[in-house]
């Protein structure tokens, strides 16, 4: 494992350090914990790009948390590996492209210490079917009340899920050893597919939960 760089290249460009097999246990490490720190603080990863703060009286338990975790990992994965496959002319180890991809997802864990906030679980919309007046006033009621909570989650959150998808990227271009716009354009496709592959597999175990 070589560990020389700047700060700058360990934040977003850590895979130049650590790859193969170092990067898979380091990877499963970084899903264990979120998986643990969102049934903690109540936040949900259900999504290969989502991150939502449960309501307050309404919690997931672990279970359900340990899943969405390896449903986004294995959305990564079985689509991106099989795209750079096809786009780069490169020998590509599937190893290098889960360790990395679940590596990347790192910066969702400062949405989970975020997820502290009491303030951003004041919102519940499970089992809402009518969308009136009262329901929307009473929201917005809430909204209100937590202002400054919502206002700073927004806009920390924006740079966290950039530094997130950018290391996506990284993890992706590194492995595949794609960059320009042939990896910029692969990569942007196959993150979309991930994306509805995931809530594929939600909506799927969703009855099982």
């Amino acid at each position: 494992m070589k560990m020389k760089g700047t700060i700058w290249s360990y934040l977003f460009k850590p895979f130049r350090y650590i790859a193969g097999k170092e990067s898979l246990f380091v990877g499963i490490g970084v899903l264990l914990m979120l998986s643990v720190l969102g049934y903690l603080t109540n936040t949900n990863y259900d999504g290969v790009l989502d991150m939502h703060y449960g309501c307050e009286t309404e919690r997931l338990p672990y279970g359900v948390h340990a899943l969405f975790e390896l449903i986004a990992w294995f959305s990564l994965v079985a689509v991106l590996y099989p795209v750079a496959k096809i786009f780069s002319s490169s020998s590509v180890r599937p190893v290098d492209m889960a360790g990395t991809l679940a590596m990347a997802r790192f910066p969702l864990v400062f949405g989970a210490l975020l997820g502290l906030n009491p303030g951003l679980h004041t919102i519940c919309t499970k089992g809402i079917s009518l969308v009136d007046e009262e329901t929307i006033a009473s929201i917005v009621q809430v909204i209100e009340a937590n202002r400054s909570s919502f206002l700073w989650a927004g806009l920390f959150s924006i740079p966290l899920i950039i530094w997130y998808i950018v290391l996506l990227y990284n993890a992706y271009s590194v492995s595949a050893n794609l960059k320009g716009e042939r990896g910029g354009w692969s990569f942007a496709m196959g993150l979309i597919i991930s994306e509805i592959l995931a809530q594929i597999l939600i909506h799927l175990t969703a009855g099982f939960l």
